[in-house]
């Protein structure tokens, strides 16, 4: 059996190390990671790390008053938290990040992000921080946020010399929602991912969350979504073996290997970087090594994870990245969703039927999607009343898997909020805009 810290001899190890960490069927799980924007509810300025009324502060109440324990820090600066199989981490302006721990329950999901945002507002209320879950920091401009001191964001700004602008823009001002979900053999991954492919356009518009730039009305309802695809110069594909993805001859080890022919960023051993020689890939790392060090399995999950794209697949399942941040209320809503879309071959196939678009049409969806939001049109029919038709289907799947909550009510209670969203096509997005007026 291979280990994350395990050597890695040759390409065929890798579909064998990903195969044996795949759920049971009855112990398959959902995980959250999720992220607002804090600014002062008197100034809306933005908050920083540092400071008596920074981030860091909250950091250090959390670690005081509620047994968090510091797993990552630098100069006495903590910026990862843990506690039992949930972390806090940062983000590049000092931002924390909840990364929940995966439950069989959406329920339990829910119970634990609204406890730690409980801990979290026992110190952000005294320090009057306002939290914005906006898929892009709406007031202020990338050289008014202040970059946290950590010496991975100043060598990321280092590396991308060339992009510096937008890599500092994607550190400091994009908020996502990451929807991790279990797989329970490779051929689910495979369907559950085309599935999300096909999903992703009309869940970003449906969903759109970000339509505030420089505190100004950009005329798009995610303008997150259309800064990713444009702005984004990282000589990186939106998404790693997008062009294949569809095909019925998809796999794994065809989509792990997409990912490792792109440039290596980051390499490190006992937490002290690796220089890597530029232009070097990761199949580079793995034939060759880097400065007599070979590659691991978790150094491969690294590299995954530095590519910021819209699906990666991870140590047993699938991390899904496409949505703006969101309220909490829709964060569960779609994540009900997708647990029910995604609980069998029945709801999976139902979408390819009523979503058969193919990937030349990827880029067209979502830019309609960053537009125009729930009324975006496939085929002439709005993405909401397209999502509409799959919901009996969701509820009938939850009903089906019987999660129940303390009130014995199953998961299906939590989709009202994206219920609403379809019946009247007004997105996040616009529902902000009204309650700042603007609009």
């Amino acid at each position: 059996m291979f280990q994350k810290d395990t050597f890695i001899s040759n390409i065929q190890e890798i579909d064998m190390f990903y195969q044996q960490l795949f759920a049971a069927a009855d112990n398959v799980k959902i995980g959250l990671e999720w992220e607002r924007f804090g600014v002062f509810s008197d100034s809306k300025k933005p908050v920083g790390y540092l400071g008596e009324r920074g981030y860091e502060k909250i950091m250090e109440g959390l670690i005081k008053s509620f047994q968090w324990k510091v797993e990552d820090e630098e100069n006495g600066h903590p910026f990862t938290l843990v506690r039992d199989k949930t972390r806090i981490t940062t983000e590049g302006d000092g931002k924390p990040e909840i990364s929940g721990a995966p439950f069989i329950s959406l329920f339990d999901v829910e119970k634990e992000l609204q406890e730690i945002t409980k801990e979290i507002d026992t110190f952000s209320n005294e320090m009057q921080i306002q939290w914005i879950p906006l898929g892009l920091q709406p007031y202020h401009t990338t050289d008014e946020i202040p970059l946290a001191p950590k010496n991975r964001y100043q060598r990321f700004l280092t590396m991308f010399t060339q992009n510096k602008k937008w890599m500092s823009r994607f550190m400091k001002a994009v908020c996502g929602l990451h929807i991790n979900i279990d797989a329970t053999s490779e051929k689910d991954l495979i369907k559950k991912s085309q599935t999300l492919f096909r999903l992703s356009p009309l869940l970003c518009g449906v969903f759109a969350n970000s339509p505030l730039e420089h505190g100004k009305t950009t005329g798009l309802l995610s303008t997150r979504r259309e800064r990713i695809f444009h702005d984004d110069s990282f000589g990186r594909e939106i998404l790693p073996g997008r062009n294949m993805i569809l095909s019925k001859d998809f796999t794994l080890e065809k989509w792990i290997y997409a990912f490792m022919q792109s440039e290596m960023i980051v390499l490190s051993r006992q937490k002290k970087t690796i220089p890597i020689p530029p232009k070097t890939t990761f199949l580079d790392f793995l034939q060759n090594g880097i400065a007599r060090e070979k590659a691991t399995f978790q150094d491969l999950d690294v590299h995954i994870k530095t590519h910021w794209v819209d699906m990666r697949p991870r140590m047993g399942y699938i991390e899904f990245r496409a949505l703006d941040s969101l309220p909490l209320p829709e964060t569960m809503a779609v994540s009900a969703f997708l647990k029910g879309i995604l609980s069998s071959e029945k709801t999976m196939e139902a979408v390819q039927k009523v979503i058969p678009w193919e990937e030349d049409e990827f880029d067209a969806l979502h830019e309609q999607a960053w537009t125009n939001g729930a009324k975006a049109k496939y085929k002439g029919e709005n993405f909401a009343d397209i999502l509409t038709t799959l919901m009996p289907l969701v509820e009938e799947a939850l009903r089906k898997i019987g999660t129940k909550n303390i009130n014995n009510k199953d998961e299906s209670t939590l989709l009202s909020p994206m219920r609403e969203i379809l019946m009247t096509k007004i997105t996040p997005a616009e529902q902000f805009l009204r309650q700042q007026s603007l609009v």
